[in-house]
């Protein structure tokens, strides 16, 4: 869901500040939130993780003689190192408004860059 609809700027005498919508301060918008924790993270990571473990299951269970693919032997932990660091920030923004919801508090990002690097992770990766 883009955030456009879920967040607002309000003019004060302070200056601009970002605002929930009522879209996001609905009850309801805590299922949009852990299925996309659930979609985009938890389970893009396990399935990683199963082909990374049987991959590391078939390299171990071939003989030491052949020279199969040896070069490659590293590429699929890579990937998933960078998977992982990528989605990290993002995972992080999604659990930390879970927890603002569930606490009915006001919406609050910990650290504006950690949104930005998030945005900037995510594109590179989808990218790549």
């Amino acid at each position: 869901m883009p955030k456009f609809f879920l967040l607002d700027t309000q003019i004060t005498a302070d200056g601009p500040r970002v605002v929930a919508t009522d879209l996001r301060r609905s009850s309801d918008h805590i299922y949009v939130v852990i299925s996309n924790v659930i979609i985009t993270g938890v389970v893009p990571t396990l399935i990683l993780l199963i082909v990374l473990v049987k991959s590391w299951m078939f390299q171990k269970s071939r003989s030491r003689n052949q020279n199969f693919a040896r070069n490659s032997d590293w590429l699929l932990p890579i990937l998933n190192l960078l998977f992982s660091v990528s989605h990290f920030p993002r995972n992080y923004l999604n659990i930390n408004e879970i927890l603002q919801v569930l606490l009915d508090e006001q919406l609050m990002f910990p650290y504006l860059w950690i949104v930005d690097l998030s945005h900037v992770l995510l594109a590179c990766s989808s990218s790549a």
